[in-house]
């Protein structure tokens, strides 16, 4: 995987503290970043409709969207 810095180096001295301050790689930054983001799309994406809502949970272990049917 490559992960690509902004050319601003305040935003990349931002990151390196954070890692370092979470004493985690960029790497695990940057997949955590896409899970939440994802969470947060489909949430909302989901929560727009209600009916839709209630055949879908979220699986912290899985780390994705299920259907409510797939879990039990």
């Amino acid at each position: 995987m490559f992960i690509t810095f902004p050319a601003d180096e305040k935003v990349k001295a931002r990151l390196d503290a954070v890692c370092k301050s979470l004493n985690i790689t960029y790497e695990e930054w940057f997949e955590t970043a896409l899970l939440e983001s994802e969470h947060d799309v489909l949430t909302t994406l989901l929560s727009s409709n209600s009916e839709d809502l209630t055949g879908w949970k979220w699986d912290a272990n899985l780390c994705r969207f299920v259907r409510s049917s797939d879990d039990e």
